[in-house]
């Protein structure tokens, strides 16, 4: 499965690389050429100083996508599905392209199969979670109560300190409200306000997609035109996937947030379809910006101008073997 991508990537964008990649950068494969450490990785995986490139990257992006799109046989459902690449980072050109609608659209497509793979991530624990709901907990073992309670550590039900913590009904019902997607339309829209579609230098030089606050300088880059009173700074990740995840996991785990998932349980249990979730979750979003009315307002425009409800039933194409 490696090999066959390094060898598309090879060919096409010797600087991007599909996630999970980083052990392997210094591997030689049988048969292929070794692989190329990025220009914007260390071996480790830190972001470094950009090199300045004579190509250009976003081209490079969208001629990325289009060849591997090749690979994969025509069927009915084609167009609902999306190749599997995950980049690291955005172009470092992608504010230099004049024109929006080109510009949109190499955004879209890096954005968009990182999101759908990080919901992939969720539901799969969601599954596992609901199968498990089906037993009764004096018959679960302790594996299964451990993942459970490992679980609700991470989306912060209870303190990570808590000693002997144990599995409930009720814990278990509020870990399957928590368990859940980020509306795909949702994620594009808000990632396309914070950064104005790839262009920020948050988003470009730090891997920061959803405009996260930390006070911890060295996890952030600092707003040119922070307020003196203020000590935050913008959270820098090693990779777009990484962004992806924190976002996510802020909004399943965060107390500002818990109208948001009780709206989003409510959506589900009715069966509303997955293409109304962005726009009627966007209301419960008014901590996530000081002017909140603007920021929903806002948010929706994008979600609405661009039409990017029609991207929450895409999935991903099985990697090519």
């Amino acid at each position: 499965m490696i090999v066959a991508i390094i060898l598309l990537v090879l060919g096409v964008a010797d600087f991007f690389i599909p996630r999970n990649w980083i052990q392997n950068l210094n591997s030689r494969a049988s048969g292929a050429p070794p692989v190329i450490a990025p220009i914007f990785l260390k071996n480790n995986g830190e972001l470094k100083k950009l090199n300045p490139s004579r190509v250009s990257e976003s081209k490079k992006t969208e001629e990325l996508f289009e060849q591997a799109l090749q690979k994969y046989p025509v069927s009915k459902n084609r167009k609902n599905m999306l190749t599997p690449i995950f980049l690291w980072r955005l172009p470092n050109d992608l504010s230099k392209i004049s024109d929006l609608t080109t510009r949109k659209k190499i955004f879209l497509q890096i954005l968009t199969p990182l999101i759908l793979e990080q919901n992939s991530i969720i539901l799969k624990d969601r599954a596992r979670l609901e199968l498990l709901e089906n037993k009764t907990i004096l018959y679960m073992s302790n594996i299964e109560k451990n993942w459970i309670i490992g679980i609700a550590k991470y989306y912060k039900i209870f303190d990570n300190k808590k000693f002997d913590p144990i599995v409930t009904t009720p814990l278990i019902k509020e870990l399957r409200t928590r368990l859940d997607i980020i509306p795909v339309a949702l994620a594009l829209a808000q990632s396309a306000l914070e950064t104005g579609w790839g262009t920020s230098r948050f988003a470009i030089f730090g891997n920061a997609l959803f405009g996260q606050r930390t006070w911890d300088s060295k996890q952030g880059m600092r707003p040119l035109e922070r307020d003196q009173d203020k000590l935050h700074s913008v959270r820098t990740f090693g990779k777009l996937s990484e962004s992806v995840a924190s976002y996510s996991h802020n909004l399943n785990s965060s107390p500002f947030y818990k109208s948001f998932r009780s709206e989003r349980a409510k959506l589900r249990a009715s069966g509303a379809p997955n293409a109304t979730w962005g726009f009627l979750l966007t209301q419960q979003l008014a901590d996530y910006s000081e002017d909140d009315g603007h920021y929903i307002n806002a948010t929706k425009n994008i979600m609405r101008d661009n039409q990017l409800s029609r991207l929450e039933n895409l999935m991903l194409f099985p990697t090519p073997k």
